[in-house]
């Protein structure tokens, strides 16, 4: 399926809002610190699955687990800025 600009930009700054989500919320802060202070470093990665589908729309040639992704190079390095794995 082709994605519209608009909205992969919209979908982009959704992934960044949930990043940004959880680098403020104080909660996960303090959790954070709370593991640092037991003497370990911390990394964290996040993978987020993003289905689109036009609302009433029946894709063609859709099996049971619907049509392999269709990643283009914006959204490849964007899932690789985060460690995801495309394989």
């Amino acid at each position: 399926m082709d994605i519209p600009e608009e909205v992969q930009a919209l979908v982009d700054q959704l992934g960044e809002a949930l990043v940004a989500a959880l680098v403020n919320d104080t909660s996960c802060r303090a959790l954070a610190a709370r593991i640092q202070d037991q003497g370990f470093d911390l990394g964290l990665a996040i993978e987020a699955t993003v289905a689109l589908t036009r609302r009433g729309a029946v894709l063609e040639g859709e099996g049971e687990e619907g049509p392999e992704p269709d990643f283009s190079e914006d959204d490849r390095n964007f899932l690789r800025k985060f460690k995801i794995s495309l394989e």
